[in-house]
Formats: structure tokens, sequence, C-alpha cells
């Protein structure tokens, strides 16, 4: 299944559904017109609250709207062009996101280094980074950080460009949501996580991720989460990245280092992420502008395609920047 979180035309109210037959189902809709009843399907909180049940009762409806399709009206099964998609998790109970590709790992650290020192200290410190990279992959520990779960967009969204950056950037990643003990994992979406690239190299060496992560709208999420039947293996995705007219990046997620189960299994040695914590997996070597050295403009439109998840449209303000002002070189 495809759910979705999404909008009618001209209607403020949120609905939560299915991409069923190419068409936009709302399960709000479908249980007035088949005269089910099935709480936890009012919001995506409730059904991962309540997996596994929720996802048979969606089947059951939906294999209800299959049998009647066209007796739904064209107001009860929507065009795509109908509806406005919001993040499919649109109140996660958590952001987390892990750095588990080590080949954007060595990418960005080449290029914020090339940014941050002078040629002839380089060296030394990729090589005390790379030694500290070794030493956590030795004790079995993996990365991650607490990301702004209140900062989520949606598909076709625009973000913010924060005052004190010059070098905002992309960082498509595969992200899973979580349900409960007996469905683990819930399913599978697209996560941006906008960076501020420019004041993110004080923050890794010194407390941890903050301006260069936590802005407003500086999350997308969507256009749906994927039941995992859906992706037989997740670490084997095609990526691609269309930069307006511009340019064309594409990557695969064959880069991870450990699999969703592991990363879930890590998490739990720690603490148990409630349901509808949303966790990804790390940047997509290749895909953004930190591993390429090639940077977003202001007015860009971005478009990030994985395999079985669809595309996240994602927009760039038009706004003007004196790119004087950022701590590297000039733009």
């Amino acid at each position: 299944m495809k759910l979705v979180t999404f909008r009618k035309t001209r209607e403020p109210s949120a609905h939560f559904g299915a991409v069923w037959r190419d068409r936009i189902l709302s399960f709000g809709d479908l249980q007035k017109k088949s005269s089910k009843s099935f709480p936890w399907l009012a919001d995506m909180g409730s059904y991962l609250s309540r997996l596994p049940a929720s996802e048979s009762a969606a089947r059951e409806i939906l294999e209800w709207a299959d049998g009647h399709f066209f007796d739904l009206s064209e107001t009860e099964k929507l065009r795509f062009d109908e509806v406005k998609f919001l993040p499919p998790v649109p109140a996660p109970a958590a952001l987390i996101d892990f750095a588990l590709s080590p080949r954007h790992l060595e990418n960005s650290l080449k290029t914020l280094l090339r940014y941050e020192y002078p040629w002839w200290s380089r060296w030394l410190i990729e090589r005390t980074v790379r030694n500290g990279m070794k030493k956590r992959t030795r004790a079995g520990t993996l990365p991650y950080y607490k990301g702004n779960h209140q900062s989520l967009i949606g598909d076709g969204e625009e973000t913010s460009w924060p005052s004190y950056t010059c070098y905002l950037d992309i960082e498509p990643e595969l992200a899973f949501v979580t349900g409960t003990p007996d469905a683990p994992i819930a399913g599978f979406t697209i996560l941006n996580d906008w960076s501020a690239r420019d004041v993110q190299w004080p923050e890794i060496v010194g407390l941890g991720l903050t301006r260069s992560k936590d802005f407003d709208r500086g999350n997308g999420l969507g256009p749906f989460l994927v039941t995992p039947e859906e992706i037989q293996n997740p670490r084997a995705l095609k990526v691609s990245v269309r930069i307006g007219d511009r340019a064309v990046w594409e990557g695969n997620t064959s880069g991870y280092s450990h699999s969703p189960e592991e990363a879930l299994q890590y998490l739990r040695s720690i603490f148990n992420p409630a349901p509808g914590t949303v966790i990804g997996m790390g940047t997509i070597a290749g895909c953004c502008g930190l591993d390429r050295d090639e940077w977003i403009k202001p007015g860009d439109r971005i478009e990030i395609t994985l395999e079985g998840l669809g595309t996240l449209h994602q927009l760039v303000p038009q706004k003007a920047l004196d790119f004087g002002l950022s701590p590297w070189r000039r733009r």
C-alpha cells in the first residue's frame, strides 16, 4: 500500500487515505460509503499506533473499494492534481537521522575540510577524523542525531533559506517509520534533510548539529508511506535527483552500511522509539551538494526520486542573498 496524508482542493482539513488504481482515496470517505467503521483509520497517528490491526483494516476497506470502484463518485476517487500531499506522517513522535552512508561521509569530509582549512593542515585533520570513525565502527556504534520533528514540509512545498547560511543543501535519504512491537517497521518514505553547510563543521566538532539542521521547514517528507511488502530490498533502490534543468545526480541505497532492521535494533538498545518515529538512514552518496561541491541556487526546483517510493518535489526560495556573508569563500 501507498498511504498518504492529504488535503482536497479548496478544503482546509487533512485526510488520511491511500493510492489505489492511480487515484487518491480517503479512508473517511470509504467508511461512510461502505458503512464500515475503523476508528484507527482516522489519521496516520491512529494507524501507526494500532498496527497490525490497522493495516488489516486498511486492506479490507481498499478491497471493498476495488469491488465498488465505479460506484465511487469523482470526489471520492481523486486525481493526483486534485490533492495537496502533506507529510505522510504529519506529527512524528521524533525524528532520528543516522549517518550510515560511508561514501557520503568521506566525500563530505573532503569538501568541508577544503572550505574550512588551508591545504597544509587538511591531511592531519582528515586522518584524525578517519581514525575516530574507525574506532566507532570497531565499537559497534552507529552515529545518529535528533532532528527537528516539528519542521516538516510535504511534497511541492518550499523550504526556508536561513539568513546565516549561503550554502544551503539537500540530503536525500531513505527513511522508515516505526510502528508497534508486532509491526516494527510501518513503511518507507523519502526524507530530504535540508542543511546549512557553511555553519556545519563547528557543530560537528562541538556539541552537535543545531543551526545547520534545525531551521524552520527544514525536513521534507513524502509523498507516500509505502508499506514494507512493496519494497523487497531497501538497500537496492535506484535514486535520482534533479536540480531544475541544470543537473541530474544519481545514486543507490546499496551504499548503506546497515539495514533498517539493524538501525532500529541499535536504537532499541538505547531507547524504545514510539510509534510514528521517522528514522533516516543517511544521505545517499553522490546526491547532495556537499558530496559534489555543486550548490543549489535560489528558485531551484528539486525532484528526489527513490525507486518504489515516488518523487518528492521541493522548492528553494527565490529570496536574493548576500553570498559574501558566508564564512566560506564567496559564491
